[in-house]
C-alpha cells in the first residue's frame, strides 16, 4: 500500500490509518484476516507490537512472496501476450532504412581504414575522452604530454550491433515462454522476466544511441578526429573539408565519406511494454 515514488516522494504523506491506534501516522500498512476471518488495517509498527514482532515478520515475508510470485506470473503472461507484436517490430527493425543506412556508412568508415576504427571503437565503447599530443611548455627538452580533447561524438555509429540485440530479446522471450508456473521455482520465474526485460530495456537502448550517430560528422568531431590522429599519422589520419570526413590510411590513399542524417526508426511499443513503459 504504498504510494508510487516512495516515501522521499510524499514527506507528508499520505498516511495509513490503524486500527490498533487509531490514527493515520503509518507510511506502511496491511490488511489482517484474523482467525475468525474479520479483516482490518494495521500499521506496520502497530503490526509487529499488536501480534508480535517474530509473527508479524514471518507473515510479512509470506505475503511479499506470494505478492512477488503474483506480480512475476503476470510478467509471464504479458510477455507472452505481446511476443507476436514485438516479433513484428524486430522485423520492421531489421529491414529499415534508417538500420541500413547506418550499417552501410560504418562498413565504408572501416573499409578506408580498420585501424583506425578498431583504436576508435575503444574509445566508442569506454567514454573516455579522445587525447591529443603536445609539447610541454616551460620546461627545456621536455616531451610531449597527452591531452583530453573530449568525448567521441555518435560513438554508437561504430559498434552499436542492433541485430544481436534483437537475437537476444527474442531468445529471451523464447525461453520465457517454456516456464509454465505450476512446475517452476519462483526462481527461474524471475529470472526469466528479469531476462526479458534486460534485454529489451538494451534493445531500447541501442536504437536510441543509433539516433545520434550522425554527430560522428559534426565539424566539432571531425575537428576532434583530427588531433587524435596526429599521433598516429605514421599510419593513418583523419582530416576533413567543407562537408565529408576525410580519411586516409598510408599506402591505400584518402577516402572521402560523406556525412550521414539523422535516421528515424520505428515506433518499438510493444518492446517498451515489455519493461513497463
Amino acid at each position: 500500500m504504498t504510494p508510487k515514488g516512495g516515501r522521499k516522494s510524499h514527506p507528508n504523506g499520505p498516511w495509513i490509518w490503524c486500527c490498533h491506534c487509531q490514527a493515520s501516522t503509518h507510511w506502511n500498512g496491511f490488511v489482517v484476516t484474523d482467525d475468525d476471518g474479520a479483516h482490518f488495517l494495521i500499521g506496520q509498527d502497530c503490526g509487529a507490537k499488536h501480534y508480535g514482532g517474530e509473527r508479524f515478520r514471518v507473515a510479512t515475508r509470506q505475503f511479499e512472496d506470494i505478492e512477488r510470485a503474483r506480480y512475476i506470473d503476470y510478467r509471464l503472461s504479458a510477455i507472452s501476450d505481446l511476443s507476436a507484436a514485438v516479433d513484428g517490430e524486430i522485423a520492421l527493425l531489421l529491414e529499415c532504412e534508417a538500420l541500413k543506412a547506418i550499417e552501410s556508412k560504418r562498413a565504408e568508415i572501416k573499409a578506408a581504414c580498420p585501424q583506425a576504427v578498431d583504436r576508435l571503437v575503444t574509445y566508442a565503447r569506454s567514454g573516455l575522452s579522445l587525447t591529443a599530443h603536445a609539447r610541454a611548455r616551460g620546461v627545456k627538452g621536455a616531451g610531449f604530454i597527452s591531452k583530453n580533447i573530449g568525448q567521441l561524438e555518435g560513438p554508437a555509429l561504430l559498434f552499436t550491433d542492433v541485430r544481436s540485440r534483437c537475437s537476444e530479446l527474442k531468445a529471451a522471450i523464447a525461453n520465457a515462454a517454456k516456464v509454465v508456473p505450476a512446475e517452476s521455482s519462483l526462481k527461474d520465474r524471475t529470472s526469466s522476466v528479469d531476462a526479458v526485460e534486460n534485454a529489451a530495456r538494451d534493445l531500447l537502448k541501442s536504437v536510441i544511441a543509433l539516433t545520434q550517430a550522425h554527430r560522428f560528422f559534426l565539424k566539432r568531431n571531425q575537428r576532434r578526429l583530427s588531433r587524435w590522429s596526429d599521433a598516429w599519422v605514421r599510419f593513418f589520419s583523419f582530416n576533413t573539408d567543407a562537408e565529408n570526413l576525410l580519411v586516409n590510411e598510408v599506402g591505400k590513399g584518402t577516402r572521402s565519406i560523406a556525412p550521414l542524417d539523422q535516421q528515424r526508426f520505428p515506433n518499438l511499443e510493444s518492446c517498451k511494454a515489455l519493461i513497463g513503459e
